[in-house]
């Protein structure tokens, strides 16, 4: 029985500085604190499950530098029972890191160096060297996937990594990030039809849809977004998109839809 999950995609180190606000150009602004972790939707997911009791393997997949950063990713997974072996290192590229201001009114920036991250490939998803399969493939993030990102034909060369995963019955889950990246449309699309649940907050959802999403009382637009996700599905997504947003979610599937306030 297929058991666990996989977290393949970007791997990095965040770190944070804790701002009042982003300052005008050739200004100063004081840091009030700063801090620093392991960031990506991979680590993000699996460190969270780890913390909510989860009991299978969780296996990380990606590309990594060989230096500070790499040993402090490390780190943190042996910390959060995270298998890291098929992390694999790269002395052609430092590890990706990315450095966050959060400001006062909990907006935040992200200045983003993607290293080792820009050599994400096929031979990255190494389902092959698995003992048994897992149950679930997350990937984060679509558009910061480095090769993966790229066209191969009609697809990209992530869609090839999702199509084996499908045909092992692997569920997958496809993890969308706020890069406005000219291509982004093109690149999820060539994603959907071997996707089963896809994540995506409202700024996402207007990169994909082309559409503002959020009405007059800062809310999701929950008509708007049902309806063109409705047509979505005859691109691909096999169960279902989640949108999320600060004050609320957004489930819709082929069958049903359901939203939840913060």
């Amino acid at each position: 029985m297929p058991k666990g999950i996989i977290g393949l995609g970007m791997w990095c180190v965040d770190t944070t500085y804790k701002i009042n606000t982003l300052p005008q150009r050739g200004k100063l602004e004081p840091i009030i604190e700063s801090f620093q972790c392991v960031g990506g939707g991979p680590s993000n997911v699996l460190s969270d499950l780890y913390s909510l009791g989860f009991k299978y393997p969780m296996i990380a997949m990606g590309s990594i530098g060989v230096d500070e950063n790499a040993s402090y990713i490390k780190k943190h997974c042996r910390k959060n029972k995270i298998d890291t072996k098929f992390l694999k290192p790269t002395q052609k590229a430092p590890t990706s890191h990315t450095v966050c201001m959060f400001e006062k009114q909990n907006e935040r920036t992200f200045l983003y160096h993607a290293g080792a991250n820009n050599l994400l490939d096929i031979n990255h998803f190494q389902i092959q060297k698995l003992k048994s399969d897992p149950k679930i493939l997350y990937v984060g993030y679509i558009t910061l996937l480095g090769n993966l990102d790229k066209f191969s034909g009609k697809n990209t060369r992530l869609s090839r990594v999702l199509s084996q995963a499908k045909k092992k019955d692997i569920t997958t889950v496809l993890d969308l990030v706020s890069n406005n990246d000219p291509s982004f449309q093109r690149i999820v699309l060539s994603a959907l039809p071997f996707t089963d649940y896809l994540l995506l907050n409202e700024i996402e959802a207007e990169l994909l849809f082309k559409k503002t999403v959020i009405n007059s009382k800062k809310r999701l637009n929950k008509k708007l977004l049902i309806n063109i996700s409705k047509k979505l599905f005859s691109k691909g997504i096999n169960k279902a998109l989640i949108i999320h947003h600060s004050k609320e979610s957004l489930y819709i599937s082929r069958e049903e839809d359901y939203s939840h306030e913060f």
